[in-house]
């Protein structure tokens, strides 16, 4: 029962984790190339934002498609939305939109991955179908 509990728990734990320095390192660079605290503060406000606009829209996905599927698409979109950030780095004037874009997109396959994770985790341990629907 608690490896059950501890298992999905560290994998929650460590992609929220990937996820935070992603946000924060990103902000700091817009802080450091722009020297202003809006764009810090820009940076970290996107994934709130994203998941305060977005809770519904993906609660309706939870309802249509399977759990495994849409964590598998949240984590793997996130991953690659961090790659390709990577490679759109410059230091030009749309460097604030092309960061902001970008976290964005992370902050919308992280909220997938997460609501789809969690809700599956809930089918496992209590052995039937949860969706967040009150939200």
């Amino acid at each position: 029962m608690k490896i059950k509990i501890m298992i999905p728990a560290l994998i929650m734990f460590a992609t929220l984790a990937a996820n935070g320095i992603f946000n924060y390192g990103t902000s700091l660079e817009l802080l450091n190339k722009t020297h202003s605290s809006v764009s810090f503060g820009l940076g970290l406000i996107t994934g709130p934002i994203i998941g305060l606009v977005l809770a519904k829209p993906i609660t309706v996905l939870l309802h249509k498609f399977d759990n495994h599927l849409l964590s598998t698409i949240g984590l793997v979109g996130a991953t690659l939305s961090m790659l390709l950030y990577s490679f759109f780095i410059s230091d030009n004037k749309a460097m604030i939109y092309t960061a902001v874009l970008f976290l964005s997109i992370n902050g919308i396959f992280m909220r997938i991955f997460n609501y789809a994770y969690m809700n599956n985790q809930i089918y496992c341990f209590w052995g039937e179908r949860h969706v967040f629907s009150k939200l």
